[in-house]
């Protein structure tokens, strides 16, 4: 498998961009009781001013063209959607090798489960997440700016975290709240029980019932999850049938509340025969989120546990490898769902 994992990070390193990364934020504002904020990553002229977005004391951010005009082109369209507690940049460095390999990356911020925003008034309505991508993708595609660029016969969607369980909603899978209780009496350790408890999603009678409606999303035509969680929620019967093709990643670094067994596993386990399910050795759950500067870890000494472990990654500098093979293995299985090459 790590041979596998290496010759496919090669084989992305072998392949250099030719453009820049144009980046462009937009709000969304279709529905006046939820704004989204949102951003598209596209290929982009040559010659405009880098900046770096996403840089913090925390995060190394990414160099983007801001504004820049496209480069003409039909580009498969990429959407994100980032886990609890995160925000549109949270796969900022995805986009970016995306947009290299000849793709518009679009994401949002998810009202509620966002950073700065984790438990208020909209956090109980996980539904919404799905629904958030179905507005994103109506925007563009009615966008004077962004229809000419976009493929609409090639559409996917990432997700990574609770991210993972919006995109796998919006691929036909269906949530069952009665279901995940039982289960969550069963495995009270597990955090995507105790975050589902937290933001209070399944005490009210019409949240459970919009979490077990069908948010397919038919425009969506393959999906990658990246250590999700919630996945024990979803029904047997529609994973069995998912629509689309989908790709499970998970982290490979034992982690007793989010462990891949219990929920990446067993999930692609039900999945469509086929279906590939690759463990990363090197990565942690955080592995996923941008690189970590330097002395990162000592600013996160005295923040809550849920903050602490940002940094953490399933071996030292594992941080790099997991994003160089998230990004072959992400290449490999657009490029065999939308013809030519192996997943």
């Amino acid at each position: 498998m790590r041979a596998m994992l290496a010759a496919l990070a090669c084989l992305l390193c072998a392949q250099t961009a030719t453009a820049a990364v144009g980046y462009q934020t937009l709000v969304l504002q279709d529905d006046a009781s939820r704004p989204l904020p949102a951003a598209v990553w596209y290929p982009a002229a040559d010659g405009a001013a880098l900046r770096l977005q996403g840089d913090n004391p925390l995060f190394v951010g990414q160099p983007v063209a801001t504004d820049a005009p496209p480069q003409p082109g039909r580009y498969p369209l990429v959407l994100l959607s980032h886990g609890f507690g995160g925000n549109r940049d949270n796969q900022g460095w995805l986009a970016q090798a995306l947009v290299a390999h000849g793709y518009v990356v679009a994401a949002v911020t998810h009202p509620g489960t966002s950073t700065g925003s984790a438990f208020n008034a909209q956090s109980a309505a996980l539904w919404q997440r799905p629904r958030d991508l179905s507005r994103l993708l109506d925007t563009l595609q009615a966008s004077p700016r962004w229809a000419p660029l976009l493929d609409g016969k090639r559409v996917a969607a990432i997700g990574h975290s609770l991210g993972g369980w919006t995109v796998m909603m919006s691929a036909g899978a269906r949530f069952d709240p009665a279901q995940f209780d039982d289960d969550c009496r069963q495995h009270g350790e597990l955090a995507a029980c105790r975050v589902y408890a937290a933001l209070g999603s399944g005490r009210d009678a019409a949240n459970r019932g919009q979490l077990q409606a069908d948010w397919r999303d038919a425009r969506i035509g393959a999906v990658v999850t990246l250590d999700l969680g919630l996945a024990r929620g979803f029904t047997r019967s529609s994973l069995q049938q998912l629509p689309v093709p989908a790709l499970v990643i998970a982290a490979g670094a034992p982690n007793p509340q989010l462990p891949a067994a219990l929920e990446s596993a067993d999930m692609a386990a039900k999945l469509p025969a086929g279906t590939a399910y690759v463990v990363l050795p090197e990565a942690a759950h955080m592995s996923f989120l941008p690189y970590c500067k330097p002395g990162a870890a000592a600013l996160l000494a005295g923040e809550p546990e849920d903050d602490r472990i940002l940094c953490d990654d399933g071996e030292p500098g594992g941080r790099h490898a997991v994003h160089n093979h998230v990004t072959a293995r992400v290449l490999a299985f657009l490029r065999h769902v939308w013809g030519g090459g192996q997943p």
